[in-house]
């Protein structure tokens, strides 16, 4: 919002969610999109299903783009290839990533680049593909690793820098 970028709801998977309280303080529309349960059946629905549904209410708001934030599911190629954009020749759909990609992809950044001992890691965002953090990256930006560092303070300075990288490849891309 301080961007002056319209924001047409935030998309979770999780009822619990700390970003739906964050929403709710900010007063940004937010909608829960479970990964849904089959009747009769133990397994949770096709990918397919759920990410259709995701697209019908993205469809019904003219959605243009998508930026992942803590998105923890890959999404398939049909999903992306529905936001393609020809103009740029990749998909409308970004991502942010914690560590330098190509190295610690997953959901693990933090950790695997803390575990591995790095003495800098950073902040990826790339637009996303089919892959697991393989798409095109669109900027980095590093931050030390201190030798007293823990975990927690190790994640928090890198949190620090998502929080300030994401708002300005936001203005860069949609202004």
């Amino acid at each position: 919002k301080e961007l002056g970028i319209n924001v047409k709801y935030v998309i979770t998977d999780n009822r619990n969610a700390g970003v739906i309280e964050r929403c709710k303080k900010l007063n940004t529309p937010y909608r829960v999109v479970s990964f849904m349960r089959i009747p009769g059946n133990t397994y949770a629905e096709d990918k397919s299903i759920h990410e259709q549904r995701i697209i019908n209410l993205l469809d019904e708001e003219d959605v243009g783009w998508i930026f992942l934030a803590g998105y923890m599911r890959i999404l398939s190629q049909s999903f992306l290839d529905h936001f393609y954009n020809p103009i740029t020749n990749q998909n409308n759909v970004i991502n942010i990533h914690p560590s330098l990609l190509p190295k610690f992809p997953g959901k693990k950044g933090y950790f695997d680049a803390y575990s591995a001992n790095v003495q800098e890691s950073g902040i990826t965002v790339h637009y996303v593909d089919s892959g697991i953090d393989t798409g095109a990256i669109i900027a980095q930006e590093k931050f030390k690793r201190f030798e007293e560092d823990t975990l927690e303070d190790f994640s928090s300075r890198g949190l620090a820098l998502e929080h300030k990288l994401y708002p300005e490849i936001l203005e860069k891309v949609l202004l």
